[in-house]
């Protein structure tokens, strides 16, 4: 839906088979809210949060096999800022989170041990 020439509103794709493939919310010409992808069976596969066309929040995948979620991402202004979470698509147990910073891995930093 375009509002003075500009995008505003939800921009949507469809499948041949009548299930929706995407949604993505614009307000005045840039990504604002919930991005949504789902499969061709319907399936939601992935969400990614956008504020002012910049990732904002969470990017979540869903398992097309069991429909858990399987990896969680935090941005802020379109970078990794925040846990990268992965997780097991049968049990939901949490397999891995690594802290990001700007984009960056965070290296969990040890005390240096003195040799003699």
């Amino acid at each position: 839906m375009y509002k003075h020439d500009v995008l505003d509103g939800d921009s949507e794709k469809w499948y041949e088979n009548g299930h929706r493939e995407s949604i993505y919310p614009y307000k005045n010409g840039m990504l604002n809210g919930d991005a949504k992808h789902w499969n061709e069976q319907g399936k939601l596969t992935y969400t990614t949060e956008y504020k002012d066309d910049k990732k904002q929040g969470a990017d979540r995948r869903w398992s097309e096999r069991t429909g858990k979620l399987v990896e969680e991402v935090m941005f802020a202004n379109d970078e990794r800022n925040g846990l990268k979470r992965e997780f097991n698509d049968r049990t939901g147990k949490v397999l891995s989170a690594l802290p990001y910073v700007d984009g960056d891995k965070e290296v969990q930093k040890k005390p240096m041990m003195k040799t003699a």
